[in-house]
């Protein structure tokens, strides 16, 4: 079976994207024994920095260990509106982006399931802030294809933290996908965000983009409102996608970046609740790819 990608993206920022895109990635290489690939497509990078500490990081991004490394090898730093400079007719080789950020069960040992990260880089703005010509798109596309090509023969998932924007970012990653994670709060845009992101799928779903979504309730901002979350669950368009389990707040949540370790990974007693939390969801949505045929009987 061919190797499943699935997009963590909402049209709508600040829902907790990059933090479920974390915590899930995680999870599945542990309990499900799988080698997962999280690609960091966002300019921020804040998945980059939730495993990796600055120092790190930066070494990476100066060999050109990176997303944009990948798709803009040889982008003039002198340049602020260059894009593409010359594409090597080379095949694309995710060995040469990918990083392993953790080990094993324990993240300790050097055995499967392991999880690896091809970092975010600033340099990805380039595609959101200048105009992208036919020409450039195609040899962006042939890198990205390329890289993802390579990532199916090396890992059992692929999962993309997507930019928020409907921009080069969205298309090339819903083109890549099997289906999207849509991370959705509950607050009085949390809808309107919901439906953009299904509008945005059905305009790409004739050329291949991916048709699943699944709808995670995930509480980022320590606030709830129940009558949000019932009248989504209850709308036609979206009551079968969403997840029963849902996300509650945690200041674990918070200190990704700080303390570069997941909320269960972090030395403190509550992990464990918020790690069970995160446990459910993930089970739920891998019995739910697997319905869908997405994930094979072996997640």
């Amino acid at each position: 079976m061919p190797t499943p990608v699935l997009m963590f993206m909402n049209m709508k920022g600040g829902v907790g994207k990059t933090t479920l895109a974390v915590e899930i990635s995680a999870t599945l290489a542990r309990l499900c024994d799988k080698n997962v690939l999280l690609v960091d497509y966002d300019p921020q990078a804040n998945a980059s920095l939730a495993f990796l500490e600055a120092n790190r990081y930066f070494e990476l991004i100066g060999k050109g260990r990176s997303i944009a490394g990948c798709l803009m090898p040889d982008v003039s730093d002198s340049d602020p509106f260059s894009v593409v400079g010359s594409i090597p007719p080379t095949d694309v080789d995710i060995g040469d982006y990918a990083v392993r950020v953790r080990h094993g069960r324990d993240y300790e040992s050097n055995q499967r399931p392991s999880l690896w990260l091809v970092p975010g880089a600033l340099d990805l703005m380039r595609l959101a802030l200048n105009p992208l010509d036919p020409e450039t798109e195609v040899r962006l596309n042939s890198r990205w294809d390329g890289m993802i090509s390579s990532a199916k023969g090396s890992f059992e998932c692929i999962i993309i933290d997507c930019h928020p924007a409907g921009s080069f970012f969205t298309k090339s990653a819903l083109l890549a996908s099997d289906a999207v994670v849509v991370p959705v709060t509950s607050d009085a845009y949390a809808a309107t965000g919901l439906s953009m992101m299904r509008q945005h799928m059905n305009v790409w779903a004739s050329s291949g983009g991916a048709r699943e979504f699944f709808v995670v309730f995930n509480n980022a901002h320590n606030s709830w409102d129940e009558s949000v979350e019932i009248g989504i669950r209850q709308d036609s368009r979206f009551a079968s996608h969403c997840l029963t389990n849902r996300v509650q707040y945690s200041a674990l949540f918070r200190n990704l970046a700080r303390r570069h370790r997941t909320a269960v990974e972090q030395p403190v007693a509550n992990r464990r609740k918020v790690g069970s939390a995160i446990a459910r969801v993930s089970n739920e949505l891998a019995d739910l790819l697997k319905q869908k045929s997405i994930f094979d009987a072996s997640w």
